[in-house]
């Protein structure tokens, strides 16, 4: 299995530091890659020396002056399909909190979501293992929407779920707040989505408080 994220250069420099460095002290043993538009000299530093393999977005995105929704497409574009392995793909701000242990045959689907509770159900997309399969058709898909891109990753989203074979594990929680209790089976934790009080200054001392506390 390898790991996998993207993000625009705005929330890598909210959410690397954090996502590098959980990543690294709970799947030492996972080869890790980041999808950037066309990365600084400085972020190819920081990912070097993080052990981080950098994957340019310009590989589609060079004709294009990417925007918001062409960000939001290419968690699922720059899937590393090519790699021949399972890809466990988490959004930036998703972050572990303790190692998911999988067995074999919660791999034996095409996509394995990470969900949460959201109230009476449950749901969430920050987080997934792909199959190579699985990776190479979202990708496939993905790449029929750049020229005009969904508003939302949601869009993919609902795609996978009807194209895809999926098996879902409760193991996500959103922390909206400091000290709150992380449930015995919660693996990731992701901070507040929207509203006016959710800014990054607020997501990112969110999802420090818990990270300080179990890396210490």
């Amino acid at each position: 299995m390898i790991a996998y994220t993207t993000c625009s250069n705005e929330y890598f420099l909210h959410y690397y530091d954090m996502w590098s460095k959980s990543m690294n002290h709970f799947y030492p043993e996972l080869e890790k890659y980041i999808a950037l538009y066309e990365p600084t000299e400085e972020q190819r530093k920081k990912c070097e020396e993080d052990n981080i393999n950098i994957i340019d977005m310009n590989l589609y995105f060079n004709d294009i002056q990417p925007t918001k929704q062409h960000f939001y497409l290419s968690r699922w574009l720059f899937l590393p399909y090519s790699k021949e392995d399972h890809v466990l793909c988490t959004q930036i701000n998703c972050v572990p909190v303790k190692k998911q242990s999988l067995k074999a045959e919660d791999l034996s689907c095409e996509l394995l979501r990470f969900i949460r509770q959201k109230g009476n159900r449950v749901g969430g997309i920050a987080a997934a293992v792909f199959s190579k399969e699985a990776a190479k058709k979202t990708h496939e898909y993905s790449h029929s929407l750049i020229k005009n891109p969904p508003k939302f990753d949601s869009t993919v989203a609902a795609w996978q779920t009807s194209n895809l074979d999926i098996q879902t594990i409760l193991c996500e929680q959103k922390v909206l707040q400091e000290n709150l209790k992380i449930e015995e089976q919660i693996c990731w934790i992701t901070p507040c989505s929207m509203g006016a009080t959710c800014s990054h200054k607020m997501k990112t001392k969110t999802l420090k408080h818990y990270l300080d506390k179990i890396l210490r």
